[in-house]
């Protein structure tokens, strides 16, 4: 990075878990190169990730076209463009651009940055199965990452070097002190977090066995904190019924500081290939990965384990777009992994710590 690059304008146009991978970036500039903060241009339900980041300057705050499920109206395409318009008159020297789909390089270009600097993957790197490459043009840098260099996290550290950072630091979510204060560790044990809920039918592990990992772990003498957002809790009392009165099961369902404060006090976290297995790698909290449908090398955390099973799915990695529905192996890459997989993954883990 050049010593002239002081205004920088970073895109996360994306989900929870990508944004968390993006505070690598932000941290090694910050790190590196004192008295430069990274602005953003994100999602408005993501700024907790960076609220108490000290390297995060402004946040823009916008919706975008991207990500399944999510509209994109016209009012909101109106504010997109007049943050767009706001960004453009601040004259920013960089643009980093994380993904190199073709929203994300039109979006950079229309920031107007004197550098827009876009990460470009090898025809065979498993991410274009889940971005639209296109417009790469608008991107007058280009940063290419070997099909070799398959993990999200190598990505962000081969950019840090090539920005001149001397020191790579790692993503890390900043939480809230005094929030922090408050958190009580309860009675005693091991602390085992466990996520067990994700947007996506075909990411999700039964609940009858989340149930059984959670009885196991309370014989063995753990405390078993079980999180997930406000919406959850219905499906959370239906798989895990009882158990969720339990003295020694804490049920945390609240927003996204309370998730991060209360992460943060964990031995260990078990969840799905989503955003909290990353939030707890932020968080200095090993991590257990329970994957089946994507290619877990893309996007797992360098420090979590990882629980898959050979399913013999041919379909597999379909990257989270299920072409099994409606036959005897439906999910059955999620189907397949079974209780005492986890629980000697746990084991092994825990003994290691």
């Amino acid at each position: 990075m050049s010593e002239h690059s002081r205004k920088i304008i970073l895109l996360q146009c994306r989900g929870f878990g990508d944004a968390v991978i993006a505070t690598g970036i932000v941290n090694s500039i910050g790190a590196n190169f004192p008295g430069v903060k990274v602005d953003i241009l994100g999602r408005a339900e993501a700024w907790p990730i960076f609220r108490f980041n000290p390297h995060v300057g402004h946040y823009f705050q916008a919706t975008f076209p991207i990500a399944n499920g999510l509209r994109f109206s016209l009012a909101e395409a109106k504010h997109l463009f007049r943050v767009l318009g706001e960004i453009r008159s601040k004259r920013y020297d960089l643009c980093l651009n994380l993904v190199g789909d073709f929203r994300e390089n039109l979006i950079g270009w229309l920031t107007g940055s004197a550098v827009h600097r876009s990460l470009v993957w090898g025809h065979g790197h498993p991410i274009r199965q889940t971005i639209r490459v296109g417009l790469g043009r608008l991107a007058n840098s280009r940063q290419r990452i070997s099909d070799a260099s398959y993990s999200m996290y190598h990505a962000i550290e081969q950019l840090a070097d090539d920005l001149k950072c001397k020191v790579r630091v790692g993503p890390k979510i900043y939480v809230d002190r005094d929030l922090l204060k408050t958190i009580d560790r309860g009675n005693g044990g091991l602390i085992v977090g466990v996520h067990a809920f994700a947007r996506q039918q075909c990411r999700l592990w039964e609940g009858n066995k989340w149930r059984e990992l959670a009885q196991n772990l309370i014989s063995r003498g753990c405390q078993v904190w079980v999180f997930g957002a406000p919406t959850d809790l219905g499906t959370a009392r239906e798989w895990f019924g009882d158990i969720l009165r339990d003295t020694r099961v804490r049920s945390v369902f609240g927003d996204m500081d309370s998730l991060f404060v209360n992460l943060s006090a964990l031995d260990l976290f078990v969840g799905l290939d989503s955003f909290s297995v990353h939030a707890a790698n932020a968080l200095n909290v090993p991590s257990i990965i329970l994957t089946g449908p994507n290619d877990i090398r893309v996007w797992a955390p360098p420090t979590a384990s990882i629980v898959e099973e050979q399913h013999g799915c041919r379909h597999h990695p379909c990257y989270n777009r299920p072409k099994c529905i409606g036959s005897d192996a439906q999910y059955i890459c999620m189907r397949s992994i079974s209780v005492e997989r986890v629980i000697s993954t746990i084991a092994r883990v825990l003994e290691s710590k």
